[in-house]
């Protein structure tokens, strides 16, 4: 692997190469199975129970050069060319990634119910983010088909049928992704808007909830400085306080709907209700 980000006009090479090896994937998640063995005593797991996390929507990791370690719940796997790993909601995985002497190349996919933000990432001696593209439910309806199969996978009769729908709808969805790619300032364009609609969203759907800066930035493929800046110009408002508004507004509804404060706060992802009392006055008084 070089020792330099390769320039987007090289990106497309990339991610072909990537859908030419189709039919020798390897997948690594908790509907499909795992076809890769865990790494044993690599000692990453100290790095990863420092730096793991979780978050409500779906992620999919696709290796496209160099090799590193990947944590992904509780257990270390060689992340390499050929792997697809599929993060479902609330799987814990490595959040950034240690230092390493080897450089890769990654594409990690942020998959919602009608959308999928796409960031290439460099890592040599830093962490360099590439490109970002965005797939919207429109575009032949990719999104829903992969996370309908995704779906369907525990239930599904016949598990290498569903492993085979499901390649083939990540097949079309990576396509689509690599001709995007061919014109990579009006896909990058398109998706600097989408991540924050995408972003607020989210947070919509969650009701404020177990969705931080971070998080919101790790899924739009941004750091959180640069995402923190282009929410607040989009939006007028920062991460924080559109969460928290957010929260407030479902607190009222669960509160008019006459729960206890206990049930409130619990929901709300609150340690007390009493922490929760205190919240809920200090935003009240910002409105």
């Amino acid at each position: 692997m070089r020792s330099t980000p390769p320039s987007t006009e090289e990106l497309p090479g990339c991610l072909s190469a990537h859908l030419r090896g189709r039919r020798d994937w390897r997948l690594l998640s908790s509907a499909f199975g795992e076809e890769v063995g865990a790494l044993a005593g690599s000692g990453h797991e100290s790095w990863a129970r420092q730096h793991g996390h979780a978050h409500p929507y779906r992620e999919v990791l696709v290796p496209l050069a160099g090799r590193c370690p990947f944590g992904w719940r509780g257990r270390t796997f060689p992340c390499r060319p050929g792997l697809v790993i599929l993060c479902e909601g609330g799987e814990a995985h490595d959040l950034q990634y240690p230092a390493t002497a080897q450089p890769f190349l990654h594409l990690w996919l942020t998959v919602s119910p009608g959308d999928c933000l796409g960031s290439i990432i460099w890592m040599g001696d830093r962490m360099v983010p590439l490109w970002r593209v965005h797939v919207a439910t429109g575009e032949d309806r990719l999104v829903p088909c992969v996370n309908r199969v995704w779906d369907q996978a525990r239930n599904d009769h016949d598990p290498i049928v569903a492993r085979e729908r499901l390649l083939a709808a990540l097949y079309l969805l990576l396509a689509d992704i690599a001709d995007q790619a061919r014109d990579p300032e009006q896909a990058a364009g398109s998706a600097r808007e989408e991540c924050v609609r995408i972003a607020r969203r989210m947070l919509d759907q969650a009701h404020g909830c177990g969705l931080d800066l971070a998080a919101l930035a790790r899924a739009t493929g941004y750091s959180k400085f640069h995402f923190h800046r282009l929410f607040r110009e989009l939006t007028g408002q920062t991460v924080h306080d559109y969460a928290d508004a957010r929260r407030h507004a479902r607190a009222k509804e669960l509160l008019a709907a006459k729960l206890p404060h206990k049930e409130v706060a619990f929901e709300l992802g609150f340690s007390s209700p009493s922490a929760f009392s205190r919240w809920f006055h200090q935003v009240r008084e910002r409105e």
